[in-house]
């Protein structure tokens, strides 16, 4: 959601510093106008918990944003609000009220009886504060509980997340996610990465039909740019690979077998479905992409949020960017395999017809020698790539 901006932030103890005469101060300027509350706390004072929830209500047009842990007193304030909107990731807690005591010393019998008296007395005040508590919650829940399931939840004195809140008539709506950011649509830079390797559009939610793919529009011929795209970076990768032990790899043929299944958009970029995806490229896809908001629609497309639109933007960067690396190190590895067989060939002479052939050393291993540690990594994982 955009940053919120509030007029007052209700962040400590209801009484001192979060005062009656604190809160007028900011509602008097905003009269007749809309007034925004952040609430985040503990409690505090009933009675300025009372005045406060009062002053809201003059008011008229008072939107109050549960967040955090707001508890007690807090929550009565929040009552007084027009709405009340509680974050998905906060908590609320409504208990009976509570009093301090101060009975202690040494009793006989009368006196005792006389501070029972008194603990009796109190016992009665805060019977009727629960009520007039329960009462403002039943109040607010416009009829979705009343006075009677309110005390029974009190009693219970546990936190309450948003959906059970939301349920008892504590609040009015749930804040799914006030960080989450808004859905951005692809760039075209970012489309050419997708195509490029092989992986399906994403399909940003919110975007309008016009940055959609048109499904009325035939294909447009193919230029000579798309069809390099045929032969994605994966392709290219697996016939490195293959090279270092000389194994033929078939060219895929972009003419009658291409490897995606290309349609095009006003612009002419190629999108694919995730059933065209090779191999190797759904687990790249799924490992960048696990801890990111995601949904797969039934026509295969893809969904994702704006932060991992970036963070796969990166990956498939790198992945592009390493591939003159790795032409680099095969021709590094041709060189020196070469050399290798020269003087092979020459201790080989030099040893006769008859001598057995010199064991590697642990330096001249083969594991020395530039662009072999590619091709056995190829061995390794030649099942995925």
């Amino acid at each position: 959601m955009p940053n919120r901006s509030y007029n007052i932030d209700i962040d400590s103890y209801i009484g001192y510093p979060i005062s009656a005469a604190y809160v007028k101060s900011k509602l008097s300027p905003l009269k007749g106008r809309p007034v925004t509350v952040r609430i985040n706390s503990y409690g505090g004072d009933v009675m300025t918990a009372l005045d406060i929830r009062q002053q809201f209500r003059d008011h008229g047009d008072v939107t109050a944003y549960i967040v955090g842990m707001t508890a007690s007193a807090a929550t009565i304030l929040a009552m007084g609000a027009k709405k009340v909107i509680m974050s998905r990731y906060a908590l609320m807690l409504v208990h009976p009220a509570s009093a301090g005591i101060t009975e202690w010393g040494m009793y006989n019998h009368d006196q005792l009886e006389e501070a029972i008296k008194r603990l009796r007395h109190q016992q009665s005040t805060l019977d009727n504060i629960d009520s007039v508590i329960a009462a403002i919650y039943a109040d607010h829940s416009a009829g979705r509980s009343d006075a009677k399931q309110m005390a029974e939840i009190m009693r219970e004195a546990r936190w309450l997340n948003a959906d059970e809140a939301l349920k008892a008539g504590l609040i009015d709506a749930i804040d799914e996610d006030e960080s989450a950011p808004a859905p951005q649509p692809i760039s075209d830079h970012q489309r050419e990465i997708f195509a490029a390797c092989g992986l399906p559009i994403p399909v940003a939610e919110g975007l309008s039909a016009m940055s959609q793919p048109s499904a009325k529009a035939g294909p447009s011929a193919p230029t000579d740019a798309d069809a390099d795209t045929d032969r994605t970076f994966f392709d290219r990768l697996r016939a490195f690979f293959a090279s270092l032990i000389a194994q033929p790899v078939a060219e895929p043929q972009s003419t009658e077998a291409p490897t995606l299944d290309h349609t095009y958009n006003s612009s002419n970029t190629p999108t694919t479905t995730l059933t065209d995806m090779t191999k190797p490229t759904y687990p790249v896809l799924m490992a960048v992409l696990k801890d990111a908001t995601t949904a797969f629609g039934a026509d295969g497309s893809l969904t994702l949020d704006a932060a991992a639109l970036q963070s796969l933007e990166k990956v498939l960067t790198d992945l592009q960017g390493s591939e003159a690396t790795a032409k680099a190190s095969l021709e590094e590895a041709q060189t020196a395999l070469a050399k290798a067989e020269t003087e092979i060939a020459t201790l080989k002479a030099e040893d006769g017809a008859e001598s057995a052939p010199t064991s590697p050393t642990a330096e001249d291993s083969s594991a020395s020698i530039p662009g072999m540690e590619a091709a056995s990594f190829f061995h390794k994982f030649r099942s995925v790539i």
